[in-house]
């Protein structure tokens, strides 16, 4: 079913709560409990309206064994309804929520419960089962959920559990509950600066003894300070042959040799994204899109058609008397970086027939420097061709 980031409500919540919990803290999928004393229409109009939004739900049934024909009796009645067209799109999978001591006999209970879910939705989502884990279920008709729930009442017990997490499970799929609306920002944080900047998946069995390390199969680490006071920290890469370590999250290149031993300096309770990596320079843009440039030189396209005619060629001519024209092309499409080359056309030499069709010429002096760079001159066609100075090496 794929990674999902959640957060479980343990309760029939409002819909303006479920909505703004959504949007607020970035959540792709919430969770519902109800149990065989919900009042059902309240649960339907509550579905409906997150299928309308385009919403997901997971929705668990809380069960405690007290009165399973009571139990059995509502899910007979209702469940029917989820798969309709005005609550299926909106469902993701069912839960059974079990509260009660693990022995046959409660087993049996259970698989009547789940096998009436079963057969009310005709086998349209995916059934599982919290809390509960004894042989006797039959797993026909239902599986033992095994994903990854987390809460905590502060920082420090939450970092504490996401690198745990990350220390013994490859999944990235979280569902969060009871926490604060400040954690709820913690998790969304974590979510974007962690799991969507990972370059590659998860070592669930990670080559680091340090607790406070996760680590990444191509060898990048994520490294917690779960304390509550500033640490500087040493590490010892595991197998690495890279010449650069950078702290993606915080922008920096750590001091030390990947080969041998790091050292990073990390907030209380804070975090880093580790990229272990050959870099000369590594730009990162305001929208966060990164670009890095190799120690052995930076491969350019060179499959683009820059000739006369293509989308790609501006005001290029080309004929066997005024061959194409010179054109520089940027390498970062940022404009941030100025690294650039030169394209001379498929003639292989620079011949610009007339200047007089650019609107704007850019010449860089080299004989002249400003704060250390070539100054570079604008100038009109017009103002341009009146001012051409061959004694200036441009």
């Amino acid at each position: 079913m794929g990674d999902l980031f959640g957060y479980d409500f343990e309760t029939l919540p409002i819909y303006s709560l479920i909505n703004s919990t959504i949007y607020i803290y970035d959540y792709g999928v919430v969770e519902i409990h109800i149990d065989k004393d919900s009042t059902w229409s309240t649960v339907s109009t509550l579905i409906q309206t997150m299928k309308d939004e385009s919403q997901i739900v997971i929705l668990t049934f809380d069960e405690d064994l007290s009165d399973v024909t009571s139990s059995i009796n509502f899910i007979s009645t209702n469940y029917a309804d989820l798969i309709n067209a005005n609550h299926l799109n909106a469902i993701r999978e069912l839960k059974l929520d079990v509260t009660t001591t693990e022995n046959s006999t409660n087993s049996v209970l259970i698989n009547s419960i789940v096998n009436t879910m079963f057969k009310n939705v005709t086998n349209k989502f995916p059934i599982s089962i919290r809390h509960y884990n004894e042989s006797g279920i039959n797993t026909n008709y239902v599986s033992i959920d095994a994903q990854t729930y987390i809460t905590a009442n502060n920082l420090k017990s939450y970092l504490e559990q996401e690198v745990g997490y990350l220390r013994n499970t490859s999944s990235k799929s979280r569902m969060y509950y009871s926490l604060t609306d400040e954690l709820k920002v913690s998790t969304s944080e974590w979510q974007s600066n962690i799991f969507n900047k990972m370059r590659s998946t998860i070592n669930a069995t990670a080559s680091y003894s340090q607790d406070f390390v996760g680590e990444l199969n191509n060898k990048d680490i994520i490294v917690v300070n779960y304390n509550n006071t500033q640490s500087d920290i040493s590490i010892s890469p595991a197998s690495l042959i890279s010449a650069d370590a950078y702290d993606y999250t915080n922008k920096r290149v750590l001091q030390g040799s990947p080969t041998s031993e790091i050292n990073i300096s990390l907030d209380a309770n804070s975090y880093a994204m580790v990229y272990f990596t050959n870099i000369s320079k590594l730009e990162i843009d305001e929208n966060d899109n990164v670009y890095l440039y190799s120690k052995n030189g930076r491969i350019l396209e060179t499959n683009t058609d820059y000739s006369a005619g293509s989308v790609n060629a501006f005001q290029f001519v080309t004929s066997t008397v005024n061959v194409e024209d010179a054109r520089i092309i940027l390498t970062d499409p940022s404009f941030e970086d100025m690294g650039f080359y030169i394209w001379y056309g498929t003639h292989g030499a620079e011949a610009i027939g007339s200047f007089g069709k650019y609107d704007l010429i850019i010449m860089v002096v080299n004989t002249e420097e400003t704060g250390g760079e070539p100054a570079a001159h604008c100038y009109t066609k017009f103002l341009f061709l009146r001012s051409w100075n061959t004694s200036v090496n441009y």
